[in-house]
């Protein structure tokens, strides 16, 4: 038997070499396949996080929203003014932390898809519209979020 093995050293260790790349290539695909169903959840923890935080934000915020005095704030009171603006604020932000959430892959396309489409929605109202144009003109947007309305708003009509 050790005059076989000394004749066939070379061919056994080729074999060894090839069942060893064999074991390495399919604990590569392993381990990748283990990172995609990590991502998967890691998404899916995310997007649920999402709409259980922007449940709580409308919750939030629903109240004090008044688009009308927005539009025309000779008609509200002051304090209601101000609530209506710091609660569309309020809700741009939670938009942009989704597009960031959406640039690190934090959430799956079709989530992010369904976050531009509602984001997007808003501009249907002229107050809204209108008001984002006013900050955007007056400055007060950083470059992030009007990238964000540009990405995400693109195609739809604004």
């Amino acid at each position: 038997m050790w005059t076989w093995i000394a004749r066939e050293a070379e061919a056994i260790v080729a074999i060894a070499t090839v069942l060893g790349l064999v074991v390495t290539v399919v604990g590569f695909g392993l381990t990748i396949s283990q990172l995609q169903q990590t991502t998967k959840q890691l998404q899916a923890a995310n997007e649920y996080q999402i709409r259980k935080d922007l449940r709580d934000l409308v919750q939030v915020i629903g109240p004090k929203m008044r688009t009308d005095c927005i539009a025309d704030t000779s008609t509200c009171e002051k304090q209601q003014v101000l609530d209506s603006k710091q609660s569309i604020g309020l809700l741009f932000n939670f938009y942009q932390s989704v597009y960031r959430q959406a640039k690190a892959s934090g959430i799956s396309a079709v989530f992010r898809s369904q976050m531009a489409d509602d984001f997007c929605q808003s501009f249907e109202r002229p107050e809204i519209a209108a008001f984002w144009d006013a900050q955007v003109a007056a400055k007060h947007y950083k470059a992030e979020r009007v990238e964000m309305r540009a990405e995400w708003c693109s195609d739809k009509k604004q």
